[in-house]
């Protein structure tokens, strides 16, 4: 969804698909303080480290927010989204010999050290686009150099953070929240959460309140759309079971 400005509208419930691909890898962007820096990096979204944020430690966390995600949806009676088979199949595929049909279809009922590892092989095989024809030296089409966005001025000369990763926060704020009134624990969900808002409250003071735009003077105001939701899916519940 492209909107006039990181994140317009984020209290709107459209803005909370959860099976959003980012939603399950936060973690990749949350987690970089540099993306509040006015200065330009040469770090690429979907690389290895160090050229990006790939690295076990942001993968071990992608497949925890997955499972605190996947407790989430079975408590609000949906049906988990099977991580690898998703990233693969609904973005953008990898080749029979990187991950087979068995592992992809296997994926939630592995270990999850195993589920690491497969998750590290998916993104290790998108460095390059594998369905793309190698030039007259061999090189493949570099598919993983996608630059991050960084923190500008909008045409109103006030401080703005990239779409990617505040929608992002958005959308783990509502989780969060839902998780509250189901009972879930959340906890690397909280984390990352707590993370972003530390560097969002630096890069506020660092630039002047009056100087960055209004909606990042608190968080996103998610209670009333998670009770919203709680309450027709409560109405579903006592309809279908009537």
């Amino acid at each position: 969804m492209r909107n006039s400005g990181p994140c317009a509208g984020c209290g709107s419930k459209k803005h909370y698909d959860v099976r959003t691909s980012r939603v399950f890898y936060p973690y990749v962007f949350l987690a970089r303080n540099f993306l509040f820096r006015g200065n330009r990096s040469l770090k690429s979204m979907y690389k290895l480290f160090p050229e990006g944020p790939i690295m076990p430690e942001s993968i071990r966390h992608m497949v925890l927010l997955w499972k605190e995600i996947s407790g989430l949806l079975r408590s609000l009676g949906a049906e988990p989204v099977n991580l690898l088979k998703f990233l693969n199949d609904d973005n953008y595929p990898v080749r029979e010999e990187s991950l087979t049909r068995e592992e992809l279809e296997r994926f939630p009922e592995m270990e999850q050290i195993k589920q690491e590892y497969l998750l590290y092989v998916r993104y290790a095989s998108i460095l390059i686009d594998p369905y793309s024809e190698p030039d007259e030296n061999g090189r493949y089409y570099d598919f993983s150099a996608f630059p991050y966005e960084r923190a500008a001025c909008d045409l109103q000369g006030r401080w703005t953070v990239p779409r990617v990763p505040y929608e992002d926060y958005c959308r783990i704020k509502l989780l969060t929240e839902l998780a509250r009134l189901t009972g879930d624990p959340m906890e690397t969900a909280n984390k990352l959460a707590a993370l972003f808002e530390n560097q969002l409250s630096r890069f506020v003071e660092e630039k002047g309140a009056a100087n960055v735009h209004e909606r990042y003077a608190a968080a996103p105001a998610v209670a009333e759309d998670a009770a919203s939701i709680w309450a027709e899916l409560q109405a579903l519940r006592t309809l279908l079971n009537g």
